[in-house]
């Protein structure tokens, strides 16, 4: 009768831990889960924003290209325009010479 009564008992104590075990471990699966969706969410989400702030360089290489561009037409305009001054300049100073030598001839 003892020996049937213990065998019960541990039976029941081995169901119990069973019981007990599986609820412990359901609950750190949904734990894990949850974890595991933020994870995921934070991730997708960070993929957005790189996404976005790679199209943002990509825009703004872009420009700096163009503006790049743009100094270089600024600068050779610029070259153009000191030769031009250069030589206006030389044809000025001719033409005060030839005023100073004809107004000595006079």
């Amino acid at each position: 009768m003892y020996i049937d009564l213990s065998i019960i008992i541990l039976f029941v104590l081995i169901c119990l831990y069973f019981v007990v075990m599986f609820f412990y471990h359901k609950i750190l699966l949904t734990r894990e889960k949850k974890i595991s969706f933020t994870c995921k969410k934070a991730l997708e989400e960070a993929k957005d924003m790189l996404k976005d702030y790679q199209k943002e360089i990509e825009k703004s290489a872009f420009n700096i290209d163009i503006l790049n561009d743009k100094i270089e037409e600024f600068e050779n305009e610029n070259k153009f325009i000191r030769s031009k001054s250069k030589h206006l300049k030389a044809q000025n100073e001719d033409l005060k010479n030839k005023l100073r030598r004809s107004d000595v001839d006079y």
